[in-house]
């Protein structure tokens, strides 16, 4: 079930007028803006920068392979004007030259935000030339981006709930965040949604591919409040943590409370994703990507009817975080298909009174061996079952959401970004004065074609957070985990947080030392060379399971986890415990020799165009097409 709305949702704010684009592919022609079938309506010349780049710039032809994605489906029923009018829309839309109504304030976010995206980039991708590697950062960034809007919305105050124990291992990776919102003025928010996408495209999740309907955009200019931002239906406001029925192992091992869960997280800001929807086909889908490269990173402790329950640390996946950057080249489905076959193997048990694979996995655990698959866990992998809880739902319409459907993928990220928000704004909310007050939209693929031409942020600060973007690549024990609920943060530092413009204000976390808030000198890391491919890798994604949140109950935390203060905007936590890291590697001048984190050109962003296309049309939800036989047909819906 689609939630998209009407075309005029996007067109609301355009004059009805005479103007056509045409474009050429498939040896077809499809001319836009001309009334046709209603979905591309005729517009009028109303002197904006905006109609100009819609009946004027050929936008789409900088980014051909979403025409080839668009034209290749010969189905003559189907709109592909309509969907050219969608993506042409969109792009100017989201093109700074474009936006005729940003203030001064709001244009220097824009670019400040283009700014954060190219200093995301580097710590992500690997230079041209050097094959590609799914880091912890990257990894770091896809769960941010889950963790963030689970709390109430992704608006970046993520940075003050770090006490909350589904957040876990989040804590270097929100004390970047922190530095270059400081550095950039782009807001937290922004940056975490920036690195969602952008790490699911640099782990081999070809997010812009998987979809020819949506090419999910990222809002710019969220607003930030510098504090917190929980749901009470969500976290209990009495002990600063999730309710017990959002337990990660209880919502992998019990259907109801999986489908409750996501009722909640994409109902929590008045929407209407109720039952026997919730968008949970979008939201199991995407979460069941994000697990595929995920890895758990701290023990997890919880009782099931009765019974403990331990899951271990490892990877979800037999080949770790490059499980779908190893697979062969080919259009973004049978690549995905591929990768994700053991996870969707072994996602439910067999019921026999149905016939069907409908029962999650027992007590939420896989099994340690699939005599009858062939499969088998290796020690390096974890035994938790994450999407379990998604097989026979009892009330969600689909009843068991079979991973396979990957057009949902960018669907619920385009949700997420448009629709499951709430985000603050000038009505009413502590808006920070520094900060701009107008939503923008940003398409990713169309900053990174000329992204080397914005300038890369650098300070000290940020140099430290290079120096480790590719630190412990196949472990599950980087300088970006950790096992404490305590995190130094100095969230007021950030200039968005003064009362102060920030544009009269210089950059105030330029020399902050993540280092001082961890044990000194161990062991040195091991670092991948950026000239030798790792060829077995062995680890990715997250502790908390981003699919049902997992209750990630770390060996070395607290027996009572610290409540967050409602009022706190500084610091999480002032000090950290320096044992409770896993091991603190800080390196020294004898290390070995580092990759090149900083890319002499731009890691290119060149998307496979589909020679085969699975049906991904919105009134419908597609089979997935294999390009090999599968163990069991994938959920038609």
């Amino acid at each position: 079930m689609t939630t998209f709305r009407s075309l005029s949702w996007f067109l609301s704010s355009i004059h009805l007028v005479q103007s056509a684009l045409t474009y050429f592919g498939n040896g077809r022609s499809y001319t836009l803006w001309t009334g046709t079938q209603g979905e591309c309506p005729i517009l009028t010349n109303d002197g904006s920068k905006l109609y100009q780049c819609l009946t004027q710039v050929r936008v789409l032809e900088k980014l051909p392979w979403i025409i080839s994605h668009v034209m290749q489906d010969n189905d003559p029923v189907y709109n592909h004007d309509f969907l050219l009018c969608r993506h042409q829309n969109n792009i100017c839309r989201s093109i700074l030259e474009y936006k005729d109504n940003l203030s001064p304030t709001c244009n220097k976010n824009f670019v400040g935000c283009q700014s954060a995206l190219r200093h995301l980039q580097t710590m992500m991708f690997r230079p041209s030339g050097v094959e590609q590697q799914c880091n912890n950062f990257a990894l770091k960034s896809i769960r941010a981006f889950f963790h963030d809007y689970m709390s109430s919305a992704i608006d970046g105050s993520l940075l003050s709930e770090m006490a909350v124990e589904m957040n876990v291992g989040l804590c270097r990776f929100s004390q970047y965040v922190n530095v270059l919102s400081d550095d950039t003025t782009c807001d937290p928010g922004s940056i975490i949604a920036m690195a969602g996408m952008l790490g699911f495209q640099a782990c081999g999740v070809r997010l812009w591919e998987l979809d020819q309907d949506v090419k999910p955009v990222t809002t710019i200019a969220r607003g930030y409040t510098c504090a917190h931002n929980n749901n009470p239906k969500f976290i209990n406001p009495a002990t600063g943590q999730r309710f017990p029925q959002f337990d990660d192992i209880f919502v992998a091992s019990n259907s109801t409370a999986m489908e409750e869960f996501w009722y909640l997280i994409n109902g929590h800001n008045g929407m209407t994703f109720r039952p026997p929807d919730g968008e949970v086909e979008y939201s199991g889908e995407a979460s069941g990507a994000a697990h595929v490269i995920g890895r758990v990173t701290c023990p997890i402790t919880s009782k099931v009817d009765g019974v403990t329950v331990n899951v271990r640390t490892g990877f979800f996946h037999p080949n770790g975080a490059n499980a779908v950057l190893k697979q062969p080249r080919g259009n973004a489905h049978e690549v995905m298909w591929n990768a994700e076959y053991f996870a969707r193997d072994t996602q439910c048990q067999f019921n026999p009174k149905t016939n069907g694979w409908q029962v999650p996995p027992f007590k939420g655990l896989k099994n340690e061996t699939y005599p009858k698959l062939g499969y088998s866990l290796n020690k390096k992998m974890t035994n938790f079952a994450s999407e379990g809880g998604l097989c026979g739902m009892p009330t969600q319409f689909l009843h068991t959401v079979q991973l396979g459907g990957y057009h949902r993928i960018p669907r619920f990220m385009s949700i997420l970004d448009n629709l499951g928000h709430n985000w603050p704004d000038s009505q009413g909310s502590p808006f920070t004065p520094a900060q701009c007050k107008i939503h923008t939209p940003m398409f990713i693929p169309w900053e990174l074609l000329n992204l080397t031409s914005k300038p890369l942020p650098s300070s000290p600060a940020l140099d430290r957070f290079v120096a480790i973007a590719w630190d412990g690549i196949g472990t599950v024990d980087s300088l970006w985990d950790g096992c404490s609920l305590e995190c130094s943060n100095p969230i007021a530092t950030n200039r968005l947080c003064s009362a102060q413009s920030a544009s009269t204000i210089a950059p105030r976390l330029t020399k902050f030392n993540f280092y001082d808030t961890m044990d000194a000198p161990t062991p040195v890391p091991t670092v991948a060379s950026s000239a030798t491919p790792l060829t077995a890798p062995t680890a990715v994604p997250t502790p908390t399971s981003t699919t049902g949140s997992p209750s990630t109950t770390p060996t070395s935390s607290p027996s009572k986890p610290p409540t967050p203060s409602p009022t706190a905007s500084t610091t999480v936590s002032p000090t950290v415990s320096r044992s409770s890291f896993r091991p603190s590697r800080k390196p020294t001048a004898s290390s070995t020799v580092r990759p090149s984190t900083r890319p002499t050109s731009t890691p290119t962003f060149q998307p496979t165009i589909k020679t085969k296309k699975p049906s991904t049309k919105p009134t419908k939800e597609p089979n997935a097409k294999p390009t090999s036989k599968p163990t069991f047909k994938p959920s038609k819906k």
